[in-house]
């Protein structure tokens, strides 16, 4: 038996803000517990700061790249 679920298409912009704002709220909160276990391994504020920038780097070349690709370029 399969499930079909279908949503108007003036749904669409909503539902994927609702994840968007999901996604930043875990991600938000969740960066604060990560944060006090690194603490306990004594990495000092530099060195975790270059973690989170390459962390975040393929995230932002993937929507650069995405970016590129919509506009045509």
């Amino acid at each position: 038996m399969t499930i079909s679920l279908t949503l108007p298409a003036h749904w669409q912009p909503s539902l994927t803000g609702t994840l968007y704002i999901v996604l930043a709220a875990f991600g938000f909160s969740a960066k604060a517990i990560l944060v006090k276990l690194v603490y306990g391994y004594r990495v000092d504020a530099v060195t975790l700061l270059a973690l989170r920038i390459a962390f975040s780097l393929p995230f932002f070349l993937l929507m650069g790249l995405y970016a590129g690709v919509k506009n045509g370029q």
